[in-house]
This record gives structure tokens, sequence and C-alpha cells, in this order.
């Protein structure tokens, strides 16, 4: 066995990636119209955890989320908006 193990893999794409990914998330996602943008996005999450599990690129989405412990991002997105919006004065 060779290389780092998946939970290493997934944090340095939850480090690495996803903060480049949802970069001012807050600020321009919106949730009305936005689904092709975030099929996008969601795409490359689902090429990491391919990449992180070392699995047929065949495989579901949502259960390589889940072995990934990755919530899919329209989840995260509205969490970012909905935590920004409370946070504002």
């Amino acid at each position: 066995e060779r290389g780092m193990s998946a939970l290493l893999l997934c944090r340095l794409f939850i480090a690495c990636v996803c903060s480049v990914l949802l970069w001012c998330a807050p600020v321009w996602y919106t949730s009305i119209k936005q689904k092709g943008l975030v099929q996008h996005l969601q795409a490359v999450q689902n090429l990491a955890c391919h990449w992180i599990l070392g699995i047929y690129h065949g495989a579901s989405p949502a259960s390589t989320n889940f072995l990934c412990s990755l919530p899919p991002l329209s989840v995260y997105l509205e969490y970012s908006k909905t935590n920004t919006a409370l946070c504002q004065r």
C-alpha cells in the first residue's frame, strides 16, 4: 500500500480545492437559476471523491460523497449563504 490515506486525501481536498472552488460563494450564490453552475462544481467534487477513494468512475456520486463524508455542494452553499446572512449586522 502506497500513498496517503483516504482521510488525508479528503482533508487535502477540503483545504486546498474546496477553498478555491467556493471562494466568495456567499456573495455570488443566490440559489435562483444557478443549477448549472452548481452542477459544474459538483462534477469537480465527484471526480475528487473518485480520486480519494480510488474507485471506478461509474460509481454513484451520492455514495462516493457519503464515503468521503462530504455533503453535496448545494447543501454547503445553502449553509454558507444562511450562515453569512445571520452574521451580518
